[in-house]
């Protein structure tokens, strides 16, 4: 499981620090790929697989099906982690979410974000001034609750 919030030092050869408490359920890799709201979205290899197996059960005649394959699965790169705990992001990568410097590394239970530290700040504000809004609504507390929102 992975909670909370780290900033980090991206050295002059692009590798991440990621939090020591996440390392242990890293260990066969992370799998990275372009997230939303210009992120990266970082897997353990495990739950990448599972997601990976749920959109190739979709139909192939779909073609938002396909193209989402494309750019979730098709974008995806299998990183290892160095015995200092770090994961070396490629020059596409960190143009895609911005990141230059410094990383945020934000754990969000299965799922793990990396974000430009300012791009997080103002996606972080964006959501402290809606969470009451969002938690208000009747199908997000149906949808939490894991009842049919139909």
């Amino acid at each position: 499981m992975f909670v909370g919030q780290n900033i980090y030092k991206i050295d002059g050869k692009g590798r991440l620090p990621l939090p020591p408490r996440f390392r242990r359920e890293l260990e066969e890799g992370v799998i990275v790929a372009p997230g939303l709201e210009k992120c990266l979205f970082a897997y353990p290899v495990p739950e990448f697989i599972r997601l990976a197996e749920e959109l190739g059960k979709q139909a192939l005649s779909n073609r938002d099906m396909r193209l989402l394959q494309r750019a979730f699965i098709g974008s995806a790169v299998k990183l290892d982690l160095d015995g200092q705990g770090r994961v070396l992001l490629s020059q596409e990568l960190r143009k895609y979410a911005g990141i230059n410097n410094n990383a945020m590394v934000i754990g969000l239970f299965k799922r793990i974000e990396v974000w430009d530290p300012d791009l997080w700040e103002k996606e972080r504000t964006i959501a402290q001034e809606q969470v009451g809004e969002l938690l208000e609504r009747e199908s997000t507390i149906r949808h939490l609750e894991g009842r049919n929102t139909s």
